[in-house]
């Protein structure tokens, strides 16, 4: 549950950054904040089942079964794709950024000449 928090967190830090459209820097927010819920889906559901369900039967509670196979159905495919595709989106998008650098990314900084190079 901890690692989608972070790694969506990281991608926070790209919140307020300059995006060549509007439509992009809405998508990156989105698939940040979608790369970060299954760590909350997974935390919920796991509060969820360890605390009402002990043993989920449907014929004594239909509501309960309901719920119960609802929220399973939400842990365990729908959060699961939803943070694969988030996931790609912000890697392609965060390789694609770098043809909409500006040429002051590229120049070598000058205490970099004084660093020995091992390599």
């Amino acid at each position: 549950a901890v690692a989608p928090i972070v790694y969506g967190s990281l991608h926070i830090l790209g919140w307020h950054t300059q995006f060549p459209t509007v439509a992009e820097r809405t998508l990156w927010r989105i698939a940040t904040v979608v790369s970060m819920s299954p760590g909350a889906v997974a935390t919920v559901s796991f509060i969820f089942f360890t605390l009402i369900f002990h043993d989920p039967d449907e014929h004594k509670h239909p509501r309960l079964g309901i719920a119960y196979h609802s929220i399973r159905v939400i842990a365990s495919i729908i959060a699961p794709s939803l943070y694969s595709f988030a996931s790609m989106y912000l890697l392609f998008e965060s390789v694609r950024q770098l043809w909409f650098l500006t040429s002051k990314a590229y120049i070598l900084a000058s205490w970099s000449y004084y660093v020995p190079h091992l390599f």
